[in-house]
């Protein structure tokens, strides 16, 4: 029994000494090791103000691997005489235009993975407004999805497009304009996504509604309106069927639990979906109801 604990603990020490090997020369060889550092100590610009909501509004292009559009930004000013902002977006993209919300154009600097903006006037303590950041280009490709992240363009058994994205070490700015730091939730966000008609756009909170802005595309409009982290922020693209079932709250609110699915894993879908419910059920007895239960609790499959 002794021998068999002991080559048991050499065993696990070697496979664990080979899993760490690998992913610290993945991460040199790519040059990924802090690539895209995330939260730390909030810049005098940045502690300025906090966001209140991000509108995001782009076109994911599979054949090039791209997204353009534009991101509106809610702020509110914490101290008196704001005139400068600080976004963080990588320099992956070009930035085009930046305007308020009554069409001014605005000075702005993109360097360094940052967005600096000029206020055409002084923002005073608890003032609003609302900044609409026009851009475009290639999001970093996602290396070792979710541990280092970024977009995954990939393609399910029948060669359709299928795109995910992670961002929980880099934050948001590897994909669109924001504040990168966990300490500014804002309090709600709208994600407002056009793809190929041919496809599925999975997202945070409730699908409102979905356009046609020309032929051949389709605009899915989510909106979650609880405080979110911008890295929590995620989009999900594919030929997802969408499989649900109620939970029922302990104070009797109805919540659709959700699973998009490809068609060919739809068989397992009803049998996880049961599993998910009944974790519902055990967390809410040690931990209290699940948190956002006028929205859904969502499941999505990915690459």
């Amino acid at each position: 029994m002794k021998r068999f604990i002991k080559w048991t603990t050499i065993i696990i020490g070697v496979i664990f000494i080979i899993v760490v090997t690998l992913i610290a020369y993945i991460m040199i060889s790519h040059d990924m090791y802090a690539r895209y550092a995330s939260g730390g100590p909030l810049s005098e610009a940045q502690a300025a103000y906090d966001v209140i909501f991000y509108d995001l509004n782009l076109e994911i292009t599979a054949e090039e691997q791209e997204l353009s559009g534009y991101v509106a930004i809610h702020i509110r000013s914490v101290r008196d005489a704001l005139r400068q902002v600080e976004f963080d977006l990588i320099d992956n993209f070009d930035v085009a235009r930046v305007i308020t919300n009554d069409q001014k154009k605005l000075q702005f600097t993109h360097d360094n993975d940052k967005l600096i903006i000029e206020l055409p006037e002084n923002l005073d303590s608890a003032a609003t407004t609302v900044l609409a950041i026009y851009y475009d280009g290639a999001p970093v490709e996602a290396l070792y999805s979710p541990w280092y992240g970024g977009f995954n363009w990939s393609s399910d058994s029948t060669g359709a497009d299928w795109i995910g994205v992670a961002c929980q070490e880099e934050g948001a700015k590897i994909w669109f304009p924001c504040k990168d730091h966990p300490s500014d939730k804002p309090d709600s966000a709208a994600i407002n996504i056009t793809i190929s008609e041919k496809y599925f756009c999975v997202s945070n909170g409730l699908l409102r509604k979905t356009t046609i802005p020309r032929e051949g595309y389709k605009t899915y409009h989510w909106i979650t309106h609880y405080p979110i982290n911008n890295y929590n922020i995620n989009i999900s693209i594919g030929r997802y069927e969408e499989v649900s079932v109620t939970y029922l709250s302990e104070s009797g609110e109805e919540m659709p639990v959700t699973y998009y699915v490809l068609p060919e894993s739809r068989y397992g879908a009803d049998s996880l979906l049961a599993m998910a419910v009944d974790m519902l059920q055990i967390y809410r007895k040690y931990f209290g109801e699940y948190p956002f239960i006028t929205e859904k609790f969502g499941l999505v499959q990915t690459d």
